[in-house]
């Protein structure tokens, strides 16, 4: 019986120190979890920096994520009659923010921060990093500036070098890349305007207005005639939709002619129609070539090679104007 008595009180004192350990551990797990100050309550900007936290299973991506917090709370959005679609794109050392917006082609914003510091981190467990960060208001305002000043330049080297010896389309495309510049900055001088009250976006409107009716203008000197030695006319009407979606004129007596050139390469697998398609688009100048564009396509069909030849055209899916 007494040795009952001392099993049983025996069993009472290790399940009490297993109890006590259990509950040390949990304590000590619950104190490691508990978040610091500076991220339970964060501050987003100051009169000299603006802030961010971040989380990740690392430091690195944890400080990234620390600037695209950052970059929220100071970015600007384009007021436009669109949904606008937002995505975030994190590289080594910067956020970059991008915005695509239905009526603005290709319109792209990159916001970086080069120059910033992580004043606090923390391994908040295990596979968990939380880290704040902070950027100086003044470097963002000059590295903004900077590349807006980058932007004016290549526009004035197009001013300046251009001559009568380029062709229109050449001229017009150069200045359509310059014109997409000038569109992926439209946030940065809404960013500048609103954290730089000395900044005026007066000079950025008005080239960009500028350019905008220079590429009309040129648009309007061009026009296209084809030249299609293909049986299919599919082609022809595909280059004729695209050009058109591009506010160019087609006629037959054009300063600039388009040849189409094909080739083909049929399959027949057991009664299956299949033809991969390399087709090369040619424009030329004064009987000059000035640009060249080669698709490969494929298509399909149980029918028959015109059928699948059909298929093919119908995803041809052109950008050599843009």
């Amino acid at each position: 019986m007494k040795y009952l008595r001392f099993n049983f009180f025996v069993l009472l004192f290790f399940m009490s120190i297993l109890f006590t350990a259990c509950t040390n551990s949990q304590e000590k797990i619950e104190v490691k979890n508990t978040y610091p100050s500076w991220y339970l309550n964060p501050i987003s900007k100051d009169n000299i920096y603006f802030y961010g936290i971040g989380e990740a299973e690392n430091l690195d991506k944890a400080s990234k994520n620390a600037l695209k917090n950052l970059s929220s709370s100071i970015f600007v959005k384009l007021q436009t009659s669109e949904t606008l679609k937002k995505e975030s794109i994190l590289k080594y050392r910067e956020y970059v923010f991008k915005e695509y917006s239905q009526n603005i082609n290709s319109q792209t914003e990159n916001l970086t921060f080069q120059n910033y510091e992580i004043i606090n981190s923390k391994k908040h467990r295990y596979n968990n990093f939380i880290v704040q960060v902070r950027v100086k208001k003044e470097d963002l305002i000059n590295s903004l500036k900077y590349d807006l000043n980058s932007i004016y330049k290549k526009y004035e080297n197009f001013n300046f070098v251009k001559t009568h010896s380029k062709d229109p389309l050449t001229k017009y495309l150069t200045l359509k890349e310059i014109q997409t510049l000038f569109i992926q900055s439209i946030n940065k001088t809404k960013i500048l305007k609103s954290i730089d009250s000395k900044f005026n976006n007066k000079d950025f409107d008005e080239k960009l207005n500028t350019i905008s009716a220079k590429l009309e203008d040129l648009r309007n000197s061009i026009s296209f005639s084809l030249n299609n030695n293909l049986n299919n006319n599919i082609a022809n009407d595909k280059i004729k939709e695209y050009l058109y979606s591009k506010g160019f004129k087609v006629k037959n007596n054009s300063n600039y002619e388009i040849e189409i050139l094909s080739k083909i390469n049929y399959k027949n697998p057991r009664g299956f129609y299949i033809v991969n398609l390399d087709l090369n688009i040619s424009i030329y100048y004064l009987n000059k070539k000035v640009l060249t564009n080669t698709y490969t396509i494929n298509g399909n069909s149980s029918n028959s090679f015109e059928d699948s030849i059909y298929d093919a055209y119908s995803q041809l899916k052109l950008n050599f104007l843009d």
